[in-house]
C-alpha cells in the first residue's frame, strides 16, 4: 500500500509517497522555467539517500518515484525469503 501527502506553496511542490518501509519525496522547484523536479528515496527513519533523480516533469518524477518504491519493496521481499 502506498500512502501519500502533498503540499504546495507558490515556489515549491512536495509530495511524499510511502510503501513497505521506504519513503519517496518528490520536490518541484516552480520558480524555474522549465520547472525542475527531483525525487529521492530513503528507508523510513534513515537519512541515507538510496536514489536521487532529477526529472523535467512532475509526471515523470511521480512515475519514477513509484517505480523506485516498487523496486525496493521487491528487493526487500526477496531478501526476506
Amino acid at each position: 500500500m502506498v500512502s501519500t501527502k502533498t503540499t504546495r506553496d507558490g515556489s515549491f511542490f512536495h509530495k511524499q509517497l510511502e510503501q513497505n518501509g521506504y519513503v519517496a519525496d518528490i520536490i518541484g522547484d516552480l520558480r524555474t522555467r522549465p520547472h525542475v523536479y527531483h525525487y529521492l528515496v530513503t528507508k523510513k527513519g534513515s537519512c541515507e539517500i538510496l536514489t536521487w533523480i532529477q526529472e523535467t516533469s512532475r509526471e515523470r518524477a511521480l512515475d519514477g518515484a513509484a517505480t523506485a518504491l516498487d523496486s525496493f519493496a521487491r528487493l526487500r521481499s526477496a531478501a526476506s525469503l
